[in-house]
């Protein structure tokens, strides 16, 4: 948050994230309620959540063992771009760990 003063940082637990799925749902809320709480989604509750995060609200998402060391992906959001992250050492992937959108852009 050094970089960034003005922001908020953003902590969800199954409660909360639920209600947010629930918020931008475009399907039956009942039925991501079923899903998100069943075993089946395993890994991928937390990027489900973090989607939700940063369409309702925007910003940048990164793993808690990342770090920013300058403010370029902010001024990228802010010259226009809908998403922004990094490139997989690999060259074939998106690196999920870091991931930026304005709000109601991502998904």
């Amino acid at each position: 948050l050094n970089f960034f003063p003005g922001w908020n940082l953003i902590s969800d637990d199954d409660t909360s994230c639920l209600q947010k799925l629930k918020q931008v749902a475009v399907y039956n809320t009942s039925e991501i309620e079923t899903w998100f709480t069943s075993k089946a989604i395993g890994v991928y509750k937390s990027d489900v959540c973090r989607m939700a995060q940063l369409y309702l609200h925007g910003g940048i998402y990164l793993d808690n063992d990342l770090g920013l060391m300058s403010s370029a992906i902010l001024e990228d959001l802010e010259s226009g771009f809908d998403v922004v992250s990094a490139i997989s050492l690999n060259k074939k992937e998106i690196f999920h760990a870091i991931l930026g959108a304005p709000p109601g852009k991502l998904m």
